[in-house]
């Protein structure tokens, strides 16, 4: 025999549902199995069938449901023990035990399939059953997390963010799935995501129950600020087998162990380029010709890919592959994959050439494997963008470049567009009211006020600047000076934008006037 509560009450026996009776008989029978194996009193049956409106004859009522039940269930089944009666369970026959010794057993997957929908689903408005459907809804969840740690064990991050969005909007209070959302975020490539995510987070336990996050949540925003190694997946690559070497008198036989590499995760911005000549079947060019053409293309590119800090993957007959982000991440990957991209262009229209270049760019955005290097075996970058920036300059048309989604969301953020700091502020109230009080001082005795704010990338030093700058754009004429992340003339901008700063306070002179220039260091 089969019992369910995980989901409408129902009970089973060779495959066919039993016939339970009225609804005070299945209430009755629910309250026997939330205590298996337990001695239930009458009085706690009578109050959780009746509660305060029991009928005098609600002893003699209860008897005759409890005789109603054993007939359907079977005599043994229920038995009358002091003071009350008592429901005889065996192993796995109810859900709920299977559920738990599933979790207990490590298959939070299988556990899960148990479920029907909401536990005791027929009994929602009955006092007696609320405190148990809390009890019960928390034992799924605490098996779904362990489902979903498992899936991020796995590499399933990117799949599991949109399951952990909506979870979490749903129990919003939960530490763990706040976690684990964080994790898959930044597993995705999506690292400033996921340090949004924290300060939901933090902002929903501040708001909702006046605390802090806890020391995990803390420790793991920490680690993702610093992109720690320990975050990634570990992907083992293991060599194919080969035969052994045979050994020579002069050498010693060695035991050829397993290779597993050590690999890291990254996301990454990836460049292909397709070049061709445009040229008709008389015209065609000699090999030699060919090959010079292409490698004097191939030069430009790559000269464009460094001036924009990429990286050189891979080069075939007619095409080459770059990637930003290796050796180093840096937050604009896209937007200087993109540059590059531009630069590459225009560079190849302006040559000459003895035939006319068809140029056809792809750029994709996306996690990607690389490392590995023992025993001469070295791997370069695996991953959808490689392939699928390819896909994308096959599909351009001459003289085109073709970006995906994630590149060109990327590029946008890069560029300060869109709605990155759509959601208010939160954490950083102690280093906002200095800055403002700095303000005020400053008008106050009109003197200088400098600050430099300083942190790790993604910390949130761009987000305090402009929440203070949007606070005194009505007070004060700002001018900003900011400094190239690379190239030529990176740091003459902020010299620029200094200078310029100090032109304007010059030009407005007013005696109740002050003039603030912000400067970041990043």
């Amino acid at each position: 025999m089969e019992f369910r509560i995980l989901g409408p009450l129902e009970v089973l026996e060779n495959g066919r549902q039993v016939d339970l009776g009225g609804a005070k008989q299945r209430a009755l029978l629910a309250v026997l199995l939330l205590h298996a194996n337990e001695v239930v009193s009458t009085d706690r049956l009578i109050d959780a069938l009746w509660e305060e409106d029991a009928p005098e004859t609600g002893r003699k009522a209860l008897q005759v449901y409890v005789s109603q039940l054993r007939k359907a269930l079977g005599k043994e089944r229920i038995a009358t023990r002091s003071p009350g009666y008592r429901l005889q369970v065996e192993r796995d026959e109810l859900d709920l035990a299977r559920f738990q010794r599933l979790l207990e057993e490590g298959k939070p997957r299988e556990a899960l399939s148990l479920w029907r929908g909401p536990p005791l689903a027929d009994f929602a408005f009955e006092r007696f059953a609320h405190s148990e459907i809390a009890r019960l809804e928390d034992l799924r969840l605490a098996g779904l997390e362990d489902r979903i740690e498992a899936d991020l064990g796995i590499g399933r991050h990117a799949a599991l963010v949109g399951e952990l969005e909506a979870i979490v909007r749903q129990h919003p209070l939960r530490e763990r799935l706040r976690a684990q959302l964080m994790l898959a975020l930044y597993r995705s490539g999506r690292q400033a995501e996921a340090l949004e995510a924290y300060q939901d987070a933090r902002q929903a336990l501040v708001e909702e129950l006046g605390i802090e996050p806890g020391r995990a949540l803390r420790e793991l925003q920490q680690a993702i600020l610093q992109q720690d190694d320990a975050l990634d997946v570990e992907i083992a690559v293991e060599r194919p087998p080969e035969a052994p070497p045979q050994p020579t008198p002069h050498s010693p036989v060695l035991s050829e162990p397993t290779l597993k590499a050590r690999s890291e995760r990254k996301t990454v911005t990836v460049v292909h380029v397709q070049v061709a000549l445009a040229t008709d079947h008389e015209n065609q060019l000699d090999p030699e010709v060919l090959r010079s053409v292409l490698a004097r293309a191939f030069g430009e590119v790559t000269t464009a890919v460094e001036a924009h800090s990429g990286t050189m993957e891979t080069a075939t007959a007619n095409a080459v592959t770059a990637v930003f982000g290796l050796p180093v991440v840096h937050e604009d990957d896209a937007l200087r994959a993109s540059r590059a991209a531009e630069e590459i262009q225009n560079r190849l229209a302006k040559g000459d050439w003895p035939a006319r270049l068809e140029i056809r760019i792809g750029v994709s955005t996306g996690p990607v494997v690389t490392g590995g290097d023992r025993a001469g075996l070295q791997l370069r970058a695996t991953g959808e963008p490689l392939t699928v920036s390819a896909r994308l300059a096959q599909e351009s048309e001459s003289g085109g470049t073709t970006v995906d989604e994630p590149t060109r969301r990327s590029a946008q953020a890069a560029r300060r567009e869109g709605g990155r700091f759509a959601s208010p502020m939160v954490g950083r109230e102690r280093e906002q009211r200095r800055l403002l009080d700095a303000f005020e001082q400053a008008v106050g005795d009109r003197s200088c006020q400098l600050f430099t704010v300083l942190g790790t990338a993604g910390v949130g030093k761009s987000r305090l600047v402009r929440e203070v700058l949007e606070d005194l754009k009505e007070r004060a004429l700002v001018a900003r000076g900011r400094c190239l992340p690379y190239g030529e003339g990176a740091g003459a901008r902020g010299d620029q934008g200094r200078r310029r700063a100090r032109g304007l306070c010059v030009r407005r002179g007013k005696p109740d006037s002050t003039c603030r220039a912000d400067r970041r260091r990043r």
